[in-house]
């Protein structure tokens, strides 16, 4: 077993890559951050999360309905390392905040992980082209 004196722990590792990085990019720089990082271990912290709960069945059901086939590109899924297939639900209009969302059926689609992305972080251009293209 390692003990704790053992672990070296910079006391500043983040304020040390932030101030590295607004040095000049250089490997030499970027090779003296790789083994900052290498002799740190991984800090941990506790959080308090507040997030809406989501019905699994739904979602699962979704997925099914479509045969986990992509609802905007018709994309077939990916089989996973369980030798399932891969989708995922969306919530058309989002869930809670000011769209008021309801997880519901009837606001969900199944979409495949990129199209999944860019609906829900995409630019609004970039949500305009793959509709457009996918039409």
């Amino acid at each position: 077993m390692i003990s704790q004196n053992t672990i070296k722990k910079p006391k500043n590792l983040k304020k040390e890559i932030a101030a590295a990085s607004l040095r000049e990019d250089t490997d030499e720089s970027l090779e003296e951050l790789i083994e900052k990082a290498n002799e740190a271990t991984p800090e941990v912290r506790t959080k308090l999360k507040k997030e809406i709960v989501r019905n699994k069945k739904f979602a699962d059901f979704i997925k099914r309905r479509a045969n986990f086939v992509c609802e905007i590109c018709k994309q077939s899924p990916f089989i996973q390392k369980n030798g399932k297939p891969y989708a995922e639900a969306d919530h058309i209009t989002p869930l809670g905040g000011d769209t008021n969302g309801l997880d519901s059926p009837k606001n969900m689609r199944c979409l495949c992980a990129q199209c999944h992305a860019i609906v829900t972080h995409g630019a609004e251009e970039e949500i305009r082209k793959l509709i457009e293209s996918n039409t």
